[in-house]
């Protein structure tokens, strides 16, 4: 699924108050410190182009897009940004086939999962009319596929005002908020080939006008959709949930807030995540547009609401949730905040599935206007954020990156126990960069065989404990031990009376702790992890037995016995 949203645009956000307080977003003690990588700006940056009023990211956090609706009076713009490394450039500027003043190409935006379809809508288009153009990239070129349209369209329905797509981008769905005397409406495309089809029009149950159903739109990989509409019941806003099976889509649920009120808007942004059963929604004009953020959880068909998002300080006017964006994981959430601070713009970043809010967000050059937060976007595990502020340089606009370096965390191990030598694989995330593998201690080599996983040998000095998973952002221990089981390779003399010194060698034997000959225990000296001295015991029945060592690994036992001489 896309783990991005662009801004729903709404009259009320333009409520401004003139002189804000900053907004308290003071994180918990753990929290996370999100790092500016780089600010984005157009090759061709111009006054008034609002770069940064919709912004999408690829799963991997590599390719961004942003748009701007205002460039060249209106007529709009969309840029790509690739990454490689750390360093970031633009790769191409969009434009449609038929681009024409106040079209507002731009306005929505979003990527396919791999970065290499993208959709742009153009709600102004043909007297707000609207339209979405849908690109794709081959290598580093991007090209027009097709421009996409309602049937049937009529002027003022502003088809295009939010898009997303599947993650595979064959599926798309599309806002016309102003449809139906702006009850509103959301269209579903799918693309077979290279051709793009209208497959359905979905409207809510209790459509009334004025709604603007289709304000804002998220499309998971799977067939939910989310659909705000922000206007429902004077201004208190709602949210739609629907479920697609083949060319069937069917509203699942209708979502407001418990406790909502007029004026709150929510609806005004949504977002999925992959799974389609975590979604982030906001309501920037609860608490006369201080705005908040409200999580919703569907287990089985049912929706409920969950964790209320809010600053430590609810400012009037600081718009929290105007944008909103969700993690692939359902880990990560991230809300726009474009009017704290006389709109000098802020995000915040939570964290679940406690949902503890982190530190603020703000450009490393923000200023008063910058409406930073305008957009939000995040790339699959919520270690990449991409934030518009189109208000920056007199509304030419930009955006930031931000990245996140999570502290591993450990999930799995299997198996549970082995001996020295054997291969262990341990589950979790964020293990990329790992600089050293423990077990109880004892270093580790391994292979990082992804984000999620790592390859370990169980160490010749390990002993019976926990492994530890270090990286640059931190550490993180199993919950249980891992246990080393010992082993016998050979023992000398393999005879002698009561009273022989007997050397045993093997592996996992630095945690000895017991030797015994025929069952009798003796007395013994561990050497080293691959040693262990031990006196034939008093009481040892004369005759062949074997010699068995314990560990909190467990107890082995020698292949050949020793034999006791009278």
């Amino acid at each position: 699924m896309n783990t991005f949203r662009h801004r729903a645009t709404s009259a009320a956000l333009a409520l401004l108050l003139p002189a804000l307080l900053i907004l308290g977003l003071a994180g918990p003690a753990s929290a996370v410190t999100p790092s500016q990588q780089a600010k984005l700006a157009a090759s061709d940056a111009a006054k008034a182009d609002q770069l940064g009023a919709a912004a999408a990211l690829s799963s991997d956090g590599s390719t961004a897009l942003l748009g701007a609706p205002g460039k060249n009076h209106f007529t709009g713009g969309a840029y790509v940004f690739t990454r490689v490394g750390t360093t970031w450039s633009q790769q191409q500027k969009l434009a449609p086939s038929d681009p024409a003043q106040s079209d507002q190409f731009g306005a929505a935006v979003a990527l396919s999962s791999d970065g290499n379809t993208a959709i742009v809508g153009s709600p102004n288009k043909a007297t707000a009319t609207g339209a979405a153009y849908v690109f794709t990239r081959v290598g580093s070129t991007w090209t027009q596929q097709q421009k996409l349209t309602a049937s049937p369209g009529a002027n003022g329905n502003r088809f295009a005002a939010s898009v997303d797509l599947s993650a595979d981008g064959n599926t798309a769905a599309i806002g016309a908020p102003g449809k139906s005397s702006s009850a509103g409406a959301v269209y579903i495309f799918t693309r077979a080939g290279s051709v793009w089809t209208q497959q359905t029009a979905l409207t809510p149950s209790d459509a009334a006008a004025n709604d603007q159903f289709g304000a804002s739109v998220a499309l998971n990989s799977s067939g939910t959709l989310l659909a705000g509409a922000p206007h429902k019941a004077t201004n208190a806003g709602a949210a739609y949930a629907f479920t697609g099976s083949g060319s069937t889509w069917t509203q699942q649920q209708k979502l407001t807030v418990s406790g909502g009120a007029s004026g709150d808007l929510f609806g005004s942004a949504v977002s999925l995540d992959g799974d389609g059963n975590i979604g982030v929604l906001g309501a920037p004009g609860e608490g006369s547009l201080a705005g908040a953020g409200y999580i919703f959880t569907r287990s089985g068909n049912v929706w409920s609401q969950g964790t209320h998002l809010v600053s430590s300080n609810q400012t009037i006017g600081n718009q929290l949730g105007a944008s909103v964006a969700i993690s692939s994981d359902g880990l990560s959430v991230l809300l726009g905040s474009p009017g704290v601070k006389r709109s000098t713009g802020a995000a915040l970043l939570f964290l679940g599935p406690a949902w503890d809010r982190q530190p603020k967000i703000v450009g490393s050059d923000s200023v008063v206007s910058d409406a930073f937060g305008s957009s939000v976007a995040t790339n699959s595990d919520g270690t990449t954020h991409l934030v518009g502020a189109d208000g920056t340089v007199a509304a030419t606009g930009s955006g930031y990156v931000f990245t996140v370096a999570f502290p591993p965390a450990i999930a799995h191990v299997q198996p549970s126990s082995g001996q020295v030598g054997a291969s262990v694989v341990i589950t979790g995330s964020h293990f990329t960069g790992a600089t050293t593998v423990s077990f109880n201690g004892t270093t580790s080599v391994f292979t990082v065989d992804n984000d999620g996983q790592i390859t370990a040998t169980v160490p010749a000095d390990a002993i019976t404990g926990k492994i530890t998973v270090t990286t640059p952002a931190g550490s993180d221990t199993s919950t249980n031990s891992f246990k080393v089981k010992p082993s016998i390779t050979d023992f000398s003399p393999p005879l002698g009376p009561v009273g022989t010194l007997v050397t045993i060698n093997g592996t996992g034997l630095a945690g000895t702790t017991g030797v015994a000959f025929n069952n009798v225990a003796a007395t013994f000296t561990i050497v080293n992890s691959g040693q262990v001295t031990a006196t034939v015991p008093t009481g040892t029945p004369i005759g062949t037995g074997k010699i068995s060592v314990t560990t909190a690994g467990g107890t082995v036992k020698s292949k050949k016995g020793f034999r006791v001489t009278p």
